[in-house]
C-alpha cells in the first residue's frame, strides 16, 4: 500500500499519508483528526470524506462541523 502524487505542494500530503500507513490509520481514524484552515491538507479530508461515504458507514464519521451547536464539555476526552 502506498501514495503517489504530482502537486504543489504535495509533500506535505505525501508525509501525512506515508505516516498513516505506518499508524495503519483507517480513513475514519484519518477523519477524527483536526484539519486547519487554510492549509492543502484540507482537501485530503474531502477525498477521505467521499470515501468514507463510499464505504457506507459514515455513521462512524464524527464531525463536529455538521453540529448546529456543541456544548465545550462535547470537545472534552472524558466527557
Amino acid at each position: 500500500v502506498g501514495t503517489e502524487m504530482i502537486a504543489p505542494g504535495g509533500e506535505h500530503l505525501g508525509h501525512q499519508l506515508a505516516w498513516a500507513i505506518q499508524q495503519r490509520l483507517t480513513v475514519h481514524d484519518l477523519l477524527r483528526m483536526p484539519v486547519y484552515h487554510p492549509v492543502l491538507e484540507e482537501g485530503l479530508k474531502s477525498a477521505l470524506e467521499k470515501l468514507g461515504r463510499e464505504l457506507h458507514d459514515t455513521a462512524e464519521i464524527p464531525d463536529l462541523a455538521f453540529c448546529d451547536e456543541t456544548p465545550a464539555d462535547a470537545l472534552l476526552d472524558d466527557a
